[in-house]
């Protein structure tokens, strides 16, 4: 598992240095999760800092009435952590749940800041995958604030088309921030009769 993971994550993230990878992986420890599993909880600190090896991971907050509003789905080969609660040791509004079985690999908050200390092209890499990170949730809170489903639903399936096959519609209904009828009437008005998505505007 150890060179397919390397490879895998090397190609997914060109700007992690090989050298890099390897210190991170020395000091990672391996933890199979079931679905339904948490990795983090509303209310606690996020203590560590993961990679995916597998499986599928849903983030979300709850509203004050109880309302999940799911804003990030995490796959394999990806670094994450609650950025904002893991840097600053400050309880967090975040949920983090496994959507299927799987496996993180997960460095301590102690260790990994010795390893951004000892290698600092770690803080450009971290620094990268936060900018990333905010790029991502600003165009999704865009996606909500546009309040057009139908084109939120066409720009998911062209760019996160995994969603679709790995994420129950609840969570997308959830992520794109409308109610699941919401979007089982817009899959209805989308999809011609013959299965196919059609063209034009939407």
């Amino acid at each position: 598992m150890d060179e397919t993971l390397k490879m895998n994550v090397l190609t997914q993230h060109p700007f992690l240095p090989e050298g890099m990878w390897d210190a991170f992986f020395a000091n990672a420890h391996y933890t199979a999760f079931r679905k339904g599993q948490f990795l983090l909880k509303n209310g606690n600190t996020a203590k560590s800092f993961y990679l995916l090896v597998n499986g599928a991971v849903r983030m979300y907050e709850l509203t004050d009435n109880g309302e999940e509003l799911t804003y990030d789905f995490i796959f394999e080969n990806t670094f994450f952590t609650e950025y904002g609660s893991f840097f600053k040791q400050q309880p967090s509004e975040t949920n983090m749940v496994l959507l299927e079985d799987g496996a993180v690999l997960s460095v301590a908050y102690s260790t990994f800041e010795n390893i951004l200390c000892k290698l600092p092209g770690w803080q450009q890499f971290v620094l990268r995958l936060v900018v990333d990170n905010t790029m991502h949730l600003l165009e999704k809170e865009k996606m909500v604030m546009v309040g057009n489903p139908v084109l939120s639903y066409a720009t998911l399936l062209g760019n996160r088309p995994l969603l679709f096959q790995r994420v129950e519609q609840r969570h997308i209904a959830s992520y794109m921030g409308i109610k699941p009828e919401t979007l089982s009437r817009v899959k209805r008005k989308l999809y011609a009769g013959d299965g196919r998505f059609p063209k034009g505007r939407y």
